[in-house]
């Protein structure tokens, strides 16, 4: 285990490194422990990074390739899940790369939407 992968397990979130080819250079544990299909060295899974009912081009990862900045969406995934993704692209020696930091937002977006009820029905 290098450095930076003992780094990136300690921080809280998902972390997934993707290539210019979407193929997935690193996840963190955390990350390979909640979506069994990010696996190194596979293709990118796209529901992860699609709003639901988005076309592929729509994908934050591909989005970032493009524009080469970081780039931040909310993701509702449609299944119940809601994930704040944040971007960077690195280029380095010639190689770019995107990384992305992905946290869990749904108990923050379901009190929310909870508290909005509330607050309406006052």
């Amino acid at each position: 285990m290098n450095c930076h992968r003992s780094v990136l397990d300690l921080v809280p979130g998902f972390i997934v490194e993707v290539d210019e080819n979407l193929v997935i250079t690193m996840a963190n544990s955390e990350t390979c422990g909640k979506w069994v299909s990010i696996v190194e060295g596979k293709t990118l899974f796209y529901e992860l990074f699609l709003q639901k009912k988005c076309a592929p081009e729509d994908c934050i990862i591909e989005n970032t390739f493009e524009f080469k900045k970081p780039l931040s969406r909310e993701i509702d995934t449609g299944s119940g899940e809601v994930f704040n993704i944040k971007t960077n692209y690195v280029n380095e020696n010639d190689s770019a790369k995107v990384l992305a930091h992905i946290i869990d937002i749904t108990d923050q977006k379901r009190a929310q939407e909870e508290a909005k009820g509330h607050h309406e029905k006052l």
